[in-house]
């Protein structure tokens, strides 16, 4: 049994997803969207089909801890979709969110007034 089958997304990071691929663990879960975070690439928005719907680039940043970067992500994008956004708009929004998380020192939030204007810059409604 599978805890995740059918979800609504998951977001594996480049190695989880490789791992998934190797054991079909992916078509058995079949979500309707993997949103692959690839750290400094940034992150890939492929639908169940595993066709590539988007790529969303990082800005190049000194990073000082990744810690908490993979949450940032899960958590934003659940905000957005919550919020009626798409999963395009959403990753959008978590994407540049997490950028900010990964250039604090331990593990840090993303200020209110930083996620509202990244937030409405990104298109989020």
């Amino acid at each position: 049994m599978y805890l995740y089958r059918n979800a609504y997304a998951i977001t594996p990071n480049e190695k989880e997803f490789k791992s998934m691929l190797k054991n079909d663990l992916i078509l058995e879960l079949d979500p309707k969207f993997i949103i692959r975070t690839m750290g400094e690439k940034g992150i890939d928005v492929l639908n169940s089909n595993l066709d590539l719907l988007e790529t969303i680039h990082s800005r190049p940043v000194e990073v000082f801890n990744v810690s908490g970067a993979g949450d940032t992500v899960i958590s934003i994008l659940s905000y957005c979709i919550a919020k009626k956004n798409d999963i395009i708009t959403a990753c959008k929004i978590a994407n540049e969110c997490a950028h900010y998380v990964v250039t604090k020192p331990g593990t840090s939030v993303v200020p209110r007034d930083l996620f509202d204007t990244i937030y409405i810059d990104c298109g989020g409604i």
